[in-house]
């Protein structure tokens, strides 16, 4: 056999081995192996080395069997398939996606994007009302462990006109299937481990906005896609054929941003699941989405629109500043007393002032009432306000202006790695290498404020005389949350604080010792402007003596947009003596670009430690 032979004999024969098994004509130009080895074959099937799902009626292979080739094969094979009482349950009905997109490549007779024997897909009314779709990022939350690093779902947007502020769009969500009341630590355990299934789920998106921004008082930033009509319409129908199906449930990695990062690939031409073989945030989602969006042409951008929604919580804090200086004084006044008291004071204002008062009390008692739901109280001078504004005339409601929050995709992007120099007595000075996992700093440009969120950070110091590396600190988890109020109504008693898990190379004379600590602080914080003070009492629970430390303190960020500074003052006390150790620690971060940063530390505990490291963001 002569080399040219073997040449079209090796590509020919696997196109002739396919062929063969194939009940309808292959288009021209298309190569059957090629197509089974194809991107979008593998993003259908949600195929690496297997496939991710674990429902076996998702296929029309037998799961031993379960190849890219065999899969294709059945599936175009499985075109005019009717062998069922219902129709609907036919490989057509059941898999449209599949056949959309085979239908450029394979010669089928009659094909219809959905076949007219389908009536359940016929039904489904999102393939003709559907305008666009939006990827959906929510702010983290702290009161659930699966939410602290945000979410994302899609939103399918609908031309419908009765649709109010499109709260009866339908939503696309993905989550783990826990059952009730669930044990935390089992279910930190088996989020953790894969011990829970998982699905995509359909809900209008008055239930997402319940939930997310009437509840747990979380922002919401929409992304509203640039779909051409057949890309649309490939997505929708993939989504009809996904929902109800079952995966495994990773929180670290597999998990709803990593999810709703694989539907929007099935579409969006570049990839976005770049940095996430260990570790994924549903931010992460969004970053890539921006990058992809900057880098694209002006007559081709991957946004239509990106929309700020605000909690419940945000609507509340601007309903209360458009009130007159009056009116708020009124509202104080007023806020504790019963419906026939505030009927008597507010009779002798205008009929707009008595509208203005009355509905905001109405609004921030129903704000109270989600924060405290089984309150008798609150419900009663609710539904008596309610009865009070009916006797006033209809007016428009007041339109408040909501300023836009920035994304926190264009923020600082979640993993940090730090490269600079540091001083201590003992080390003189050193080389630093810096790694996080997961980062949202005080001192970073980020959509928390004052507030941080650290995962996994860790240091490195390296001698440069002996070059000799050691461990300089690791925070297991970093947190802090200032709770300030933006209206100075009594209610709004919060509770700041932060939590503190790690171990750090503490310098005694002439030793070396790692001190493993827990630190926890509670206090109250202030908000003026761009400046954050708080007032807190810690207490640290450590190996090395004193074992116990209690530090009462007083801490200031401060944010004037590239650059952040925060600063905490404390006296250390211990229940062992009555020596008092003055604590001090200053961070500030210039923020160069979103990627890029240098940041500066200066600690004095027993022993002055410094430090300046340039950081990068990815």
């Amino acid at each position: 056999m002569n080399k040219l032979t073997l040449f079209f004999f090796t590509i020919l024969f696997p196109i002739t081995l396919f062929s063969t098994q194939l009940k309808y004509n292959i288009k021209e130009n298309t190569n059957i192996e090629i197509l089974a080895k194809s991107s979008i074959w593998k993003k259908l099937l949600y195929f690496d080395k297997k496939s991710e799902i674990l429902t076996n009626e998702y296929f029309l292979s037998k799961k031993e069997n379960l190849t890219l080739e065999n899969e294709l094969i059945k599936t175009i094979n499985s075109y005019e398939l009717n062998n069922t009482n219902n129709f609907n349950d036919n490989p057509i009905c059941k898999f449209p996606a599949r056949y959309y997109w085979l239908s450029k490549y394979i010669d089928f007779p009659k094909y219809a994007m959905i076949n007219n024997k389908c009536d359940n897909l016929k039904q489904w009314s999102l393939i003709k009302d559907t305008q666009s779709l939006s990827a959906i990022l929510v702010s983290g939350y702290l009161g659930n462990p699966a939410s602290t690093f945000g979410h994302s779902f899609l939103k399918i947007n609908t031309k419908n006109r009765e649709n109010i502020n499109n709260l009866f769009d339908l939503s696309i969500n993905y989550g783990a299937l826990v059952p009730e009341n669930e044990n935390i630590l089992k279910y930190i355990f088996k989020g953790i481990t894969g011990g829970y299934e998982a699905g995509f789920s359909d809900k209008y998106f008055y239930t997402q906005d319940l939930v997310y921004s009437n509840t747990e008082f979380r922002d919401m930033w929409e992304y509203e896609i640039n779909l051409s009509k057949e890309e649309k319409n490939f997505l929708l129908l993939h989504l009809w054929e996904i929902i109800g199906n079952k995966f495994d449930y990773y929180f670290l990695d597999k998990n709803c941003g990593y999810r709703i990062s694989q539907l929007l690939e099935v579409v969006v031409k570049e990839p976005i699941l770049k940095n996430s073989q260990y570790w994924y945030a549903p931010v992460e989602t969004f970053h890539q989405l921006e990058e992809i969006n900057n880098k694209r042409k002006l007559d081709n951008k991957l946004f239509k629109n990106i929309k700020y929604i605000p909690s419940k919580q945000k609507k509340i804090y601007l309903h209360y500043q458009s009130l007159t200086s009056k009116e708020k004084a009124i509202v104080k006044k007023l806020k504790d007393k019963n419906s026939n008291l505030i009927k008597s004071e507010i009779k002798e204002f205008s009929p707009t002032t008595q509208i203005n008062i009355l509905d905001f009390l109405i609004d921030y008692f129903k704000y109270l009432e989600i924060k405290d739901e089984d309150n008798k109280k609150i419900i009663a001078l609710k539904n008596k306000l309610l009865l009070l504004r009916l006797n006033l005339p209809i007016r428009k409601n007041k339109e408040i202006e909501v300023k836009n929050r920035v994304s926190p995709a264009k923020s600082n992007k979640p993993m940090i790695l730090s490269l600079g120099t540091a001083y201590s007595k003992n080390r003189n000075f050193y080389s630093q290498l810096g790694f996080s996992v997961f980062a949202i700093e005080s001192i970073g440009k980020n959509h928390l404020n004052s507030d941080q969120l650290v995962v996994l950070d860790t240091k490195l110091g390296i001698d440069n005389n002996k070059d000799y590396v050691f461990l300089d600190s690791f925070d297991l988890i970093k947190i802090k949350k200032l709770k300030t109020s933006q209206i100075d109504l009594d209610e709004d008693n919060l509770i700041s604080w932060k939590l503190n898990i790690g171990t750090k190379r503490v310098e005694e004379n002439d030793s070396n010792k790692y001190n493993s600590f827990i630190k926890a602080d509670i206090g109250k914080a202030f908000k003026i402007d761009n400046l954050t003070s708080s007032f807190m009492i810690n207490s640290t629970v450590q190996n090395l003596y004193p074992y116990l430390e209690f530090m009462p303190n007083i801490g200031i960020d401060m944010d004037f947009d590239k650059v952040k500074i925060s600063a905490v003052y404390g006296l250390k006390l211990n229940p062992y003596n009555t020596q008092k150790n003055e604590y001090l620690k200053l961070d500030t971060q210039f923020n160069i670009i979103n990627t890029f940063a240098i940041s500066n530390s200066i600690e004095k505990d027993k022993q002055l430690q410094y430090s300046i490291n340039l950081k990068w963001f990815f």
